[in-house]
């Protein structure tokens, strides 16, 4: 095995170190965690793995059309493996168990371990190991990147495999080409991994679906077979170019764009357009659009289609117009040019705070790498072509996200790769002396340190203000001053933000000595080990409803019942599985109550149910209403600082 390699391997298992052993031992975030991991759990319970579902929404109908497929894939298939959520369950039980939290997380670490993979082998085929090594380590550690990385959203499925996409993309048109004979590994490890994509879905595309042709007056019903017949063809051209590639190129090409096949499962046309509109843009740059008919375009596509599309149009022949319109034109049209959620306010300049947060502790390098880096982009050398291929995915990343009328702080996370890249290039070139080093020291001192320190003392005016680094991937800053929760008086982390800050900003100052980027890089794992294993685990209790539900099925006796009054936070509805919006009940005996501030829909249910002992979970903010209209209440767990369980017999 070549040193690369063992490198590579060390990258991954770094990165598995860091994200997976403590990922399940807090419970799930709202609201996102929670609403996904509902989605995956009636996918599983109704072993339907095309329709998407969530019967839980009060306000909304019972589908769930606004996010793509793949997450919910994931997370189902997690939830078998752990024997969780299935038919027959005991109540209770994703309350009770450990293992719900790991079943949903896993995944989701080791597609961000991919990412971390993607970095480290394209810059180390084409910039040095050293960079690439660099780059992997402050990929892995960029704040909003590791927090993703430990939260089961629908972000990772799509900026892992997109990432690494982009890397094998970058190698496939700068490395140095080989012919590989016919049983080349990644011959093999193309061919498997569309195997397990593709055929899965084909397959049971052909047994569930059902389609109708009307004839006149009456329909004729096909089998779903008819409808995936052409997905079947292309698939086995695919494998049939497959077999007779003949240079790396195509075989790291035909990788690349099945892990971005599975970019467009998890996030829809950002998934597929992002790195195509980087990939067309360094084309035209470089006048090197030959490389496609060297690198077997028409594979490509056609791996893309089948890949992509049979998900796609098989909703199409189920749910029909409807739900093309809710995912692209709600979701994807309706957030860009007009908003939907989120903050539709800001414009080109808006992610430029949350990069530097999301940045920390490599903010300060970054701030002079990319922009060195842009200058240094040229196309008539591997390396200058690579950086400027990693400079365009961060521009493209940035002005596509800042387009867009709805913001959420998270949306620039597909930049921070590109970013980890230049990072790891600056340093390695300021190591080897290709960067004049008083100019980029004076740099580095005059404008990186001081952004650093103004990062550092925006988290740290007050306790609270290091909820700023929450809001990379939640989105209680929507919130802010009306709903958003309370900071635990008792966490404090200004000296760990401060003490790793001051580390960063002194090797930061002095890069060009290699003690430094060494004393960066222990500075960036101290602070990934600190906000994932330290800060999201104290303060889980606080933004999660696990622990609450888990006390209501310790406490609760048969015939008691469970009741949400104005809470519309998910978690709630995950971890009762669905009790509180049990679809066989009639409508009148639901339990959860939204938009009910007069307290109407709770007084007709409370009467309709005398002598039944009831547990409500509630906002801390609405105890005191609530024991007005029910006396004798009292708080069963009160240890989150959002929301009571509490508890009276009727």
């Amino acid at each position: 095995m070549g040193a690369s390699r063992r490198v590579g391997l060390l990258v991954l298992g770094g990165c598995l170190l860091l994200y997976l052993p403590l990922c399940g031992s807090y419970g799930l975030w709202d609201p996102w965690e929670g609403h996904y991991a509902e989605v995956a759990r009636q996918m599983r319970l109704r072993g339907d793995w095309i329709s998407l579902w969530w019967p839980g929404a009060p306000t909304d109908r019972p589908e769930f059309w606004s996010k793509p497929v793949l997450t919910f894939w994931i997370e189902a298939l997690a939830f078998r493996l752990f024997g969780l959520a299935g038919p027959g369950a005991p109540p209770g039980q994703l309350a009770l168990s450990r293992w719900t939290e790991w079943a949903c997380r896993v995944p989701m670490a080791l597609l961000a371990a991919l990412g971390v993979w993607g970095v480290f082998y394209a810059s180390a085929r084409l910039l040095s190991r050293r960079a690439g090594l660099l780059a992997a380590v402050a990929c892995a550690t960029m704040p909003m990147y590791c927090f993703v990385a430990r939260q089961a959203l629908t972000d990772m499925p799509f900026v892992g495999p997109m990432t690494a996409a982009l890397c094998l993309g970058a190698v496939a048109l700068n490395d140095q080409d080989a012919e590989v004979g016919r049983h080349h590994p990644l011959r093999y490890c193309v061919g498997v991994l569309f195997a397990l994509i593709v055929v899965p879905q084909l397959v049971y595309d052909s047994i569930a679906l059902r389609l109708a042709v009307p004839l006149g007056t009456r329909r004729l019903v096909l089998p779903g077979v008819v409808a995936m017949a052409p997905y079947l063809a292309l698939g086995a051209w695919f494998l049939r170019r497959l077999a007779r590639a003949q240079r790396k190129s195509q075989l790291q090409f035909q990788l690349a764009v099945l892990l971005c096949g599975l970019a467009g499962l998890a996030k829809g046309l950002v998934g597929v357009g992002l790195p195509g509109l980087v990939l067309l843009l360094y084309l035209a740059l470089t006048r090197d659009f030959r490389s496609l008919r060297r690198l077997d375009w028409w594979s490509g596509l056609l791996a893309l289609v089948v890949v992509t599309f049979p998900w796609y149009h098989a909703m199409l022949i189920r749910h029909g117009v409807p739900f093309w319109s809710e995912l692209f034109g709600d979701n994807h049209w309706r957030r860009l040019v007009i908003g939907r959620h989120g903050d539709n306010n800001g414009g080109f300049e808006y992610y430029v705070r949350e990069l530097g947060f999301g940045l920390l502790p490599w903010a300060a390098l970054a701030a002079v790498a990319v922009p060195a880096a842009v200058a240094r982009a040229r196309p008539d050398t591997p390396r200058g072509r690579f950086l400027l291929f990693a400079s365009l995915w961060v521009l493209v990343a940035y002005a596509v996200v800042s387009v867009s009328m709805t913001k959420f702080h998270h949306y620039v996370l597909p930049a921070l790769p590109a970013i980890a890249i230049l990072c790891g290039w600056f340093l390695d070139a300021l190591l080897r002396r290709q960067i004049a080093p008083l100019p980029a020291t004076l740099a580095l001192c005059l404008f990186g340190v001081p952004m650093l320190g103004l990062l550092t003392w925006q988290l740290t005016q007050t306790p609270q203000s290091a909820q700023r680094l929450l809001w990379l991937f939640d989105y209680d800053y929507i919130f802010s001053g009306r709903s958003g929760r309370a900071w635990p008086a008792h966490l404090d982390y200004t000296r760990w933000i401060v003490g790793i800050a001051l580390a960063a900003g002194v090797a930061t100052a002095l890069a060009a000595r290699r003690w430094a980027a060494l004393v960066l890089a222990a500075a960036g794992l101290l602070f990934a080990s600190f906000a994932v294993d330290k800060m999201l685990i104290e303060l889980s209790p606080h933004w999660s409803q696990k622990h609450l539900l888990a006390s209501y099925y310790r406490e609760r006796a048969p015939g008691d019942r469970l009741v949400a009054w104005e809470m519309y936070w998910r978690g709630e509805t995950f971890y009762s599985e669905n009790e509180l919006y049990d679809p066989r009940l009639p409508p009148e005996e639901k339990t959860v109550f939204i938009k009910d501030a007069d307290a109407a829909g709770l007084r007709a249910w409370l009467r309709r149910h005398p002598g039944t002992r009831v547990f409500f979970l509630i906002d801390r903010g609405r105890l005191e209403p609530l024991r007005a209209l029910v006396p004798g209440l009292t708080v069963v767990d009160g240890s989150n600082n959002k929301f009571f369980l509490a508890a009276a017999r009727l």
